[in-house]
């Protein structure tokens, strides 16, 4: 407010200046006046000059704010697209479990038929068996044998 008040009062006199009604002015008023519009002038370029600087800093920031922002969405879509791969690989990895499982708990009431067979064939090799072996044991070996072929 102060700084308007001033600058009407300063408008005032250049009015009265100008309208070369007051012959009173001395050149000294005059020149006065002409260092104070200089001063005030000089004030601008100064004022404009860190205008400009401030907006170019304004513009490098909002680039550099541009690139990051950019750089994080190529990351956040390199992170979801290495996140796809794992979950593809852990669910691929759970069903070969799953699959393994199965084959090992299959393999395990074969393992246990032969061995009720072969305690079988045991029992009646000892009360006077002849030492071949059935042909239901030969199956039971080869379809063993072809589980560990897998």
């Amino acid at each position: 407010m102060a700084n308007r008040k001033s600058l009407a009062e300063e408008v005032d006199n250049l009015k009265s200046l100008l309208s070369g009604l007051d012959e009173d002015f001395s050149l000294h008023e005059v020149k006065a006046q002409k260092a104070i519009i200089i001063e005030r002038d000089q004030e601008l370029e100064v004022l404009k000059k860190q205008l400009r600087a401030r907006e170019e800093s304004h513009t490098l920031l909002r680039r550099e704010h541009d690139q990051q922002v950019e750089q994080f969405e190529v990351e956040t879509a390199n992170w979801l697209s290495e996140k796809e791969k794992v979950i593809r690989y852990q669910k691929q990895l759970q069903l070969n479990y799953v699959s393994m499982y199965k084959k090992n708990k299959t393999l395990e009431q074969e393992m246990e038929q032969l061995k009720v067979s072969t305690s079988d064939s045991q029992d009646r090799s000892k009360s006077g068996g002849s030492g071949h072996v059935s042909s239901a044991k030969a199956k039971l070996f080869s379809k063993f044998s072809s589980k560990f072929a897998d």
